[in-house]
């Protein structure tokens, strides 16, 4: 069945258009299309032979025409251009642990971040610290996958943290 793989074309042209900052509910659209489409018991293949694309809901005219496309031709040239117009390197910043696609496409429009060494140098500058979306929880998350030490600024001395609660007494009775 092509249900899988239409439903991953489908988050990658998703994942595509949040990067460019597209209108939300376009994005959500193809993310919820993509969903009907792996609970399908149809095979997507059969219902385009069939001419019946539009009864998965929330498959509307648009995509059912790039459905079809691809399932005529193998390509869909929709997803093509998006591939072509966005970075590669883009791509492979998804990859992050925290950073998704919106968050990576305010990154390249914002701090001109392109790949993943612009991330490790702009990490390394500090230039993430107080970025929407990016807290100190995140920024650790990304320092960590990059293999980058935590910032000293972040680090907690050790004579700085709390000690420890002391154990409870025992009560013994004595004799």
């Amino acid at each position: 069945m092509k249900n899988v793989e239409a439903a991953e074309l489908l988050q990658a042209i998703a994942d595509l258009l949040e990067i460019e900052g597209e209108n939300p509910y376009k994005v959500r659209a193809y993310r919820r299309a993509a969903e009907e489409i792996l609970l399908s018991p149809h095979d997507l293949a059969e219902l385009h032979r069939q001419g019946r694309l539009r009864e998965i809901p929330q498959v509307g005219e648009a995509i059912a025409r790039k459905l079809g496309e691809w399932l005529d031709t193998g390509k869909l040239s929709f997803y093509e251009q998006l591939v072509a117009r966005t970075p590669l390197s883009l791509r492979e910043i998804l990859k992050v642990p925290g950073l998704g696609p919106k968050l990576t496409g305010e990154l390249y429009r914002r701090l001109g971040i392109t790949n993943i060494e612009d991330l490790r140098r702009a990490v390394a500058a500090g230039r993430l610290r107080g970025f929407p979306g990016i807290g100190p929880h995140k920024e650790a998350a990304i320092r960590s996958y990059l293999g980058m030490a935590p910032a000293i600024a972040d680090a907690t001395a050790a004579y700085e943290a709390e000690p420890p609660p002391a154990p409870p007494r025992s009560e013994t009775p004595s004799s």
